[in-house]
């Protein structure tokens, strides 16, 4: 039957404080983790990201510039037709 070993803890007065340089508590300052959530500036999914939310916010105004058109143009029908 295998032993298990713990890990060691870090040996220092600020044991707990949270995040130090920006990495986890437990996980060395060489080590790399795998990030989740956003990718990292200038990679093809940010890129293809920020694409998707230019493309959102364009057909959104045109939604909106669409919707004011119709209110406008019903607005003068309206006019016209009490002339």
């Amino acid at each position: 039957m295998r032993s298990y070993q713990q890990p060691a803890q870090p040996q220092s007065s600020s044991l707990g404080t949270g995040q130090l340089n920006g990495a986890p508590v437990g996980i060395p300052e060489g080590s790399t983790r795998r990030r989740r959530g956003t990718a990292r500036p200038g990679s093809k999914a940010a890129k293809l990201r920020e694409a998707a939310i230019k493309t959102l916010k364009r057909h959104m105004q045109q939604r909106l510039k669409a919707q004011s058109f119709k209110k406008r143009s019903k607005k003068r029908a309206v006019l016209k037709s009490q002339i």
